[in-house]
């Protein structure tokens, strides 16, 4: 799910994710994504990915935006951000908002709702996320997302080899719903990386 962090002002991050669903273990997705700080409080995003059943890169990319309120400074404050993904997709764009909440050294909180639009309509649900510190370089992550008739349960785990640089391993839609159409995604996995100023 998305959070309220932001990138500061001129900072960037790349990502890659490799995205293999239960139904095709046999073929993977790769994603490319990069982030870029363009101003204080708005991030800017670009995502791209291979085609489905093929190697060849899609054609174009989308655009995500997201714009963060800054609640609060100091320890651990409370953020609130509104943001679009996949703004230029015909059938994979939403909006969303999202608080960020750090509680001391324990964990952190997001928590929001967010609106997209499968098969042409439009449905909106709640979303609820947990990142737990394990250790000074593992977060254990946890993630729901529900409303009408979508429920799906996410969970993963991040190693940060620096403090610029981590590696994510996750399952998403592990409760595997039979219905596609009530899931966010189907039942699947991914790995990748987030290397936050490479250059």
């Amino acid at each position: 799910m998305p959070t309220a962090d932001i990138l500061p002002y001129k900072e960037f991050n790349l990502w890659a994710d490799a995205y293999v669903t239960a139904a095709n273990t046999s073929e993977a997705m790769i994603f490319y994504k990069a982030n870029l700080g363009t101003s204080q409080g708005l991030e800017l995003g670009f995502v791209g990915n291979t085609e489905e059943h093929s190697t060849r890169l899609r054609e174009g990319v989308f655009i995500n935006l997201k714009y963060s309120l800054a609640a609060e400074d100091g320890i651990d404050p409370l953020r609130i951000a509104f943001g679009v993904e996949n703004l230029t997709s015909n059938t994979q764009s939403d909006v969303y908002m999202v608080v960020t909440k750090p509680i001391k050294n324990l964990l952190r909180l997001h928590l929001g709702f967010m609106g997209d639009f499968p098969q042409n309509k439009f449905r909106t649900f709640g979303m609820l996320g947990a990142e737990f510190p394990f250790s000074s370089s593992m977060r254990v992550i946890g993630e729901l997302f529900g409303g009408g008739d979508l429920f799906q349960v996410n969970a993963g785990v991040r190693f940060y080899i620096l403090p610029s640089f981590s590696l994510t391993v996750a399952g998403l839609n592990l409760t595997n719903s039979s219905f596609p159409e009530l899931c966010k995604n189907p039942r699947s996995a991914y790995a990748g990386f987030s290397w936050i100023n490479p250059f």
